[in-house]
């Protein structure tokens, strides 16, 4: 069950869904999400500065 879950968290956050309407859908804190999904939002930064560089260049 919990592997659905993080799969659950991880496909919203990939798709840039808000953090805040993610934690309402799994019955979190928006905190809770941070600690516990923080590693794929710290992807989402890498590759948002990735595509923003791109566009510059």
């Amino acid at each position: 069950m919990h592997g659905l879950r993080h799969t659950h968290a991880t496909i919203l956050m990939n798709n840039i869904i808000p953090v805040k309407a993610i934690a309402e859908r799994l019955g979190n804190t928006p905190e809770m999400i941070h600690t516990v999904y923080g590693h794929v939002l710290q992807e989402l930064e890498a590759q948002t500065v990735s595509v923003f560089s791109e566009s510059l260049g």
